[in-house]
């Protein structure tokens, strides 16, 4: 940002986590999402995969365990 000509700058992250809704399932959602690129590749056979989206989604559906999302950067600055 400072590149850009902006000054001052600031951040903040934002890291969300959640015991349960809808970032718990976000991963699960991701993992079935990228499933035609992990076969077509040759990362994981499709049995695999398949226990792999099950597990995940067992452990999502577990009332104690917290799953996290992605980090955001958050960024402001005057120009």
């Amino acid at each position: 940002m400072r590149k850009a000509g902006f000054d001052p700058i600031g951040f903040k992250l934002f890291h969300p986590a959640a015991l349960e809704g809808g970032i718990k399932s976000l991963i699960c959602v991701t993992q079935e999402k990228i499933s035609d690129a992990i076969l077509q590749d040759g990362l994981a056979t499709a049995e695999e995969l398949s226990g792999t989206i099950e597990q995940l989604n067992t452990f999502a559906r577990d009332p104690r365990t917290i799953l996290g999302g992605p980090r955001v950067f958050q960024t402001w600055g005057r120009c």
